[in-house]
């Protein structure tokens, strides 16, 4: 089957199909073999960071920093693609306003990574609520996760049960006192709320935390149990409390979560009531959510398959990566 139009393998209709097709295949290979070299290289300058940021930490117990420069040591070392601030303005937080994407400002959203590529079906847990619903009703309308919202401190009816279910009960160990007329509400340690709603054992994909200074305590049973590979969490954002805090608690905090295996990626003064550096914002990745929005901007093929997902994301020292499914956008 010669032709004077090119060689004899590529000179019929049907031939010069199967030469387009295996060129298309090449570059798919080519494709997924950039990709799983960018995500090492992603990983390698990450752990290179981790290093710099171990020793910040340490110097910041070994020479104390001013009241004002506390959290500073504390920058983003995980550069996430999809970053999104998640929530809405207050002037829309009745729970039947229509919600509008990419509309988040003031106190209450917080930056999430990759919000729209969230595994399905996904768990939310909301600390501390004082009956601002943006958060909830924004990740509702993104991705239709199971939301669930504590709070003990609220003394009207929670506004947001279309969007999340609601709890009244704080994050700790044990009962305190709330701070009003002497009123106190009960605590409990993570783990055992996740057993009392039948989620042991779940991944919770985020984990939102503003409870005015509970977390210096709060969170240390969760770390640990995420250091022994016993919980799982995608995504911890947080509002941390300088207050009073002494610089070895910053430290072991800080360094907490590197060795529960998440990783900073945003950091937000809250200049709303905390004079701009009392209170900071601060929003941390695992390795599986962080692969997942990597690979929904630089790896296409990877996107729609749980096993290629697992072939790029499951290798390297750096985090622990639980099974993987694949990826189904929402609220684009």
């Amino acid at each position: 089957i010669r032709s004077t139009h090119g060689p004899m393998w590529c000179s019929s209709a049907l031939f010069r199909m199967l030469c387009t097709a295996m060129l298309c295949v090449a570059s798919v290979t080519a494709l997924d073999s950039d990709c799983a070299t960018l995500w090492k290289t992603k990983l390698a300058e990450s752990e290179h960071a981790v290093t710099v940021y171990r020793q910040r930490l340490r110097d910041s117990v070994s020479k104390p920093l001013a009241p004002k420069s506390k959290l500073d040591p504390n920058e983003p070392i995980w550069s996430c693609e999809s970053k999104e601030r998640v929530g809405d303005n207050r002037m829309s937080n009745a729970p039947r306003a229509p919600y509008t994407r990419h509309n988040a400002f003031g106190d209450g959203p917080k930056f999430m990574c990759g919000v729209t590529q969230l595994p399905r079906p996904c768990l939310v847990y909301n600390f501390g609520s004082n009956n601002d619903i943006s958060f909830e009703r924004a990740l509702h309308n993104l991705t239709r996760c199971e939301i669930h919202t504590f709070d003990p401190t609220l003394r009207a009816a929670y506004r947001g049960r279309e969007f999340s279910e609601f709890h009244a009960i704080g994050l700790g160990a044990v009962l305190r006192s709330s701070g009003r007329r002497g009123a106190s509400f009960k605590t409990e340690q993570l783990l055992t709320i996740m057993k009392s709603l039948g989620h042991e054992g779940r991944r919770i994909d985020v984990l939102k935390i503003d409870c005015e200074g509970c977390e210096w305590d709060a969170l240390r049973p969760a770390f640990e149990a995420m250091k022994a590979g016993s919980l799982s969490i995608g995504q911890l954002l947080i509002e941390v409390h300088a207050g009073k805090s002494e610089p070895q608690q910053v430290y072991d905090f800080f360094s907490s979560a590197l060795d529960a295996n998440l990783r900073l990626f945003s950091k937000e003064r809250n200049h709303w009531g905390c004079d701009g550096y009392k209170c900071v914002e601060f929003s941390f990745v695992d390795k599986a959510q962080a692969c997942r929005a990597f690979a929904s901007t630089h790896c296409p093929r990877e996107v729609n398959s749980g096993t290629a997902l697992n072939e790029l994301c499951g290798e390297g020292p750096a985090w622990r990566s639980p099974s993987l499914s694949p990826l189904t956008s929402r609220g684009q």
